[in-house]
């Protein structure tokens, strides 16, 4: 897809100009599976709950996906939560697009969804994810995903084929006809986590209490 961006767009007021014509809108899955399919992960998070697109000349360039977290993420906020688990932007947009996207999305959800108090969102370093866009948007880094876990999580394999449930391996192995040992455990990738609040310093406290608490379990003082 071929977009034509203005001119010198590399200056602030150009930049400025140009994601002033941008557009923020709802869209439907089907506009946006071909997205879905080239990001890294190539499919749908669980429970979809918000699908936003967009628009630059009348074309879909870009999603922002949110969806229903693990039902811990709540409990550990204190609050109803929503996560980012899906971003994906033509490369051809300039720099700083898909920040300005994600606070769009934002704007939108204070205004329509004010029972939901907060977003998290996870930057994969498997992928050369740091979350640089988040830090950017003034997300609030809370570590990583699994660091206060007593063991790790772990994807399943038997040969090529993953899994992520001990379930369905477990019967793939009994249909195969081998043995529970032969299936290969590989820990997960433990990603960062970012926290965005949507009530503004509602939330600090309980940030700060949860860094403590991981802060005296690694006897950092």
């Amino acid at each position: 897809m071929q977009v034509a961006l203005p001119k010198g767009t590399g200056s602030i007021a150009s930049a400025h100009s140009f994601f002033s014509s941008l557009q923020v809108r709802v869209a439907t899955r089907s506009e946006v599976n071909w997205m879905v399919e080239k990001h890294y992960l190539h499919k749908w998070p669980g429970v979809v709950l918000k699908i936003f697109g967009l628009m630059h000349d009348g074309k879909c360039v870009g999603t922002c996906i949110y969806s229903m977290p693990a039902i811990q993420i709540n409990k550990r906020y204190g609050g109803k939560c929503w996560e980012l688990a899906r971003l994906w932007i033509d490369d051809i947009m300039p720099k700083n697009s898909e920040t300005w996207f994600i606070a769009k999305t934002i704007q939108i959800l204070r205004k329509e969804r004010p029972e939901v108090e907060g977003l998290v969102s996870f930057a994969d370093p498997s992928a050369g994810h740091s979350g640089t866009i988040y830090k950017a948007g003034n997300w609030k880094p809370d570590g990583r995903q699994d660091e206060e876990r007593k063991s790790p999580r772990v994807d399943l394999f038997i040969g090529d084929r993953k899994f992520s449930r001990w379930d369905r391996a477990f019967r793939a192995a009994d249909e195969l006809g081998i043995t529970r040992e032969e299936i290969r455990r590989v820990p997960k990738v433990s990603k960062f986590r970012f926290f965005y609040s949507l009530r503004g310093d509602q939330f600090v406290a309980r940030l700060k209490e949860l860094r403590t608490k991981v802060r005296k379990k690694e006897n950092i003082k």
